[in-house]
């Protein structure tokens, strides 16, 4: 039966040129059956590599299914589908579910100020419905639509707000902490990186309208 230690070998040798680590483990499984096969063969079934080989598959199966299961498209609500089609098409659809995550839903009412001149905010809004005006001694400098991000300048630069900021009518917006943000985005330096021309593309086009 060294034919089946032959075949296992041969899987196992075609797993280590593997680029995807789903086709890895896969190929490792397959190479893990027979070399359980060959040590079932023998009058005195070899218990040990069976055992050992067993525990491999079982780790296999568990990290092939985890890795199935992250190539899944997220399940995005009709409010979640909208926000991402306004201003995150340039994040991956599971990047955007977890930076989702990472923030909260909220609801605003006028004549609420969402922040005052000269605070550096501890979070990073983004409007998902409704307006919000940014405004300095009483003057209303500019409007703040869907699509559009609240403290992104702060975020970016750590410095405090130059102007308040105050919601006209009813808004719906997206809200993330600070902290949670940036680690966020040093997790994974590509999403991070991604986000930042988002946040960068929003302030620039502020600055194109003043």
């Amino acid at each position: 039966m060294d034919f089946l230690l032959h075949i296992a070998n041969v899987f196992l040798l075609i797993s280590f040129s593997a680029r995807s680590m789903l086709w890895l483990r896969a190929l490792n499984l397959i190479a893990g059956a027979f070399f359980i096969a060959w040590a079932l063969s023998f009058p005195e079934p070899m218990w040990a590599s069976i055992g050992w080989n067993s525990l491999f598959a079982a780790v296999n199966v568990w990290r092939i299914w985890k890795a199935i299961l992250e190539r899944r498209p997220p399940v995005l609500s009709a409010e979640e589908q909208a926000l991402y089609r306004l201003a995150f098409g340039a994040l991956d659809p599971r990047a955007f579910r977890k930076l989702l995550d990472v923030g909260q839903w909220e609801n605003g009412l006028p004549p609420s100020l969402l922040v005052e001149s000269g605070v550096r905010p501890d979070r990073v809004w983004m409007v998902s419905s409704g307006r919000i005006e940014v405004v300095r001694d009483n003057a209303v400098l500019r409007c703040i639509g869907p699509g559009d991000f609240v403290g992104e300048a702060s975020f970016l630069s750590g410095d405090p707000m130059p102007a308040s900021v105050r919601i006209k009518e009813d808004v719906r917006f997206v809200s993330w902490p600070v902290d949670g943000l940036e680690r966020f985005m040093s997790d994974d330096t590509e999403v991070g990186a991604a986000l930042q021309r988002i946040l960068g593309a929003c302030l620039v086009r502020k600055l194109h309208a003043v």
